[in-house]
């Protein structure tokens, strides 16, 4: 069953998908390329590895963790006109990034799946995650670069097993604002049910302004800010209808209120950690901790880098994709895959015959333990 999502966005269609299973133009390429074609070097995918995060956490009872992937898998169209000097061609056509795409998302295990830069929601990721027992919530741009090339608008994605996560609110799909008009950029949101735990947990993915400069900085930040307003109005909204009357099956009215949602908040913040977006982020009312602060107690990285790329312009080496979490919530990260380091990725960097996204994913495993 599909779905047009009204409401929080109304002037862009964002699109539901309900898995009734159940469970189960130009180019902007260098023209003195120092690559050439794949040929017959196609190889399986950079394999990933975990590592141990912190003290093991408690563990409720019978609940199992869950994991959660965090992935720019970088839009069709505009692979192809990136720039990426060292990347052969055919491996930026979405036919040769596809399958490793595939692996990736596979390799993860996830039941909660944030992704930036889709724009092959209905014809590939939908039906092929939707197989796997994941439902899911797009919510394209209404401006995208990718129509340049011909291609579909990309937008965010949110994708849940549905064999372990139930959704609960209407999903949230709204566009920043500059200076009373819509922009490019938005937040998806969905407030889902976690039924091994009967927690909720809000998980919200987001793909923020690109590009260096103090402006766009200054852009990135206001974008946190309305996000986490957003996300915050978002919960204040449920707990006031919870608090007018409406129950929950299987919750009696007179019964205790279950704590606030878990916060997860995934994305590509096109800036580093100590950027002040991520810094208004983290302090912000929402009590939220980036991934990346969490001590490895496990194998530490060579290299803590999340993109790798070779543009005309210069090469692009830092961590800018992030997963966020509400620290008073109970949810604890036991451990996370280990990022590749520059030597495993290889001297050309991303994408690559062996990757299939100028970003690399990050997925970590979750437990719960109780809220502080």
């Amino acid at each position: 069953m599909r779905l047009t999502v009204a409401g929080w966005c109304c002037t862009r269609p964002a699109r539901f998908s309900h898995n009734k299973q159940g469970g189960g133009g130009g180019s902007c390429r260098s023209s003195n390329r120092e690559v050439a074609s794949i040929g017959d070097d196609l190889m399986s995918k950079i394999s990933r590895r975990w590592t141990s995060l912190g003290n093991p956490a408690w563990r409720s009872a019978g609940v199992s963790a869950f994991r959660v992937l965090q992935w720019n898998i970088l839009a069709d169209g505009l692979a192809q006109n990136g720039d990426f000097i060292k990347v052969p061609e055919d491996a930026l056509e979405w036919e040769a990034r596809w399958p490793l795409i595939q692996q990736e998302i596979d390799e993860s295990g996830a039941h909660l799946i944030c992704m930036q830069e889709v724009n092959t929601y209905d014809d590939f990721l939908e039906p092929s995650l939707r197989s796997k027992g994941y439902d899911s919530f797009f919510l394209p741009k209404n401006q995208s670069p990718a129509t340049r090339y011909g291609k579909q608008k990309d937008g965010s994605a949110l994708f849940y097993k549905s064999d372990r996560f139930s959704l609960v609110d209407e999903p949230l799909g709204r566009p920043y604002l500059h200076n009373g008009k819509m922009m490019s950029q938005g937040v998806a949101a969905l407030r889902l049910k976690d039924k091994e735990s009967g927690r909720d947990v809000l998980v919200a993915t987001t793909h923020l302004k690109a590009k260096n400069g103090e402006g766009n900085e200054d852009t990135r930040t206001k974008q946190v800010s309305q996000m986490a307003t957003w996300i915050g109005d978002m919960i204040a909204v449920h707990d006031d209808a919870k608090s007018n009357g409406a129950s929950e099956p299987g919750r009696s009215n007179s019964s205790s209120p279950p704590p606030d949602p878990a916060i997860i908040i995934c994305g590509d913040f096109n800036d580093v950690p100590e950027s002040p977006p991520c810094i208004q982020l983290s302090e912000s009312p929402l009590g939220m901790a980036s991934l990346w602060n969490v001590p490895v107690s496990g194998e530490k990285e060579e290299d803590l880098i999340t993109t790798f790329k070779h543009r005309s312009g210069g090469e692009a080496k830092r961590v800018i994709d992030y997963i966020w979490f509400s620290q008073q919530s109970g949810l604890v990260p036991s451990r996370r895959w280990m990022m590749p380091s520059e030597s495993e990725i290889g001297p050309n960097g991303l994408p690559g015959v062996h990757y299939g996204s100028d970003h690399l994913a990050v997925c970590v495993e979750f437990e719960w333990g109780a809220p502080k």
